[in-house]
């Protein structure tokens, strides 16, 4: 069993590998949107399946209830992001939140 001061190091040591990957292969804008984009051709693809899914988990769920209740509201966060994403990718000064 690894001992608590193990597990941070080995955490420690995943967060960097992870963080130096991130900033030396970070997504720009045009491939998120095209990420994006993909995701909702994907969804919109699989929205049949889905509400099968929900139907029978559910106890033969109205179709139109899933498809307004899950699928329009995953539609429009994925609208949402695609109208969003270069102002959410704008460089933004932080505070580190420290109180004197």
């Amino acid at each position: 069993m690894l001992e608590p001061s193990d597990s941070r190091s080995n955490l420690r040591s995943t967060f960097e590998t992870l963080r130096t990957a991130w900033l030396e292969t970070r997504p720009a804008y045009a491939q998120r949107i095209d990420d994006l984009k993909r995701l909702q051709r994907a969804f919109a693809g699989s929205m049949d399946e889905m509400v099968e899914a929900i139907s029978a988990d559910f106890g033969h769920r109205s179709r139109h209830e899933s498809l307004l209740g899950e699928g329009s509201v995953v539609m429009s966060e994925i609208n949402h992001a695609l109208r969003k994403l270069k102002f959410w990718m704008k460089p933004e000064r932080r505070s580190a939140g420290w109180e004197h």
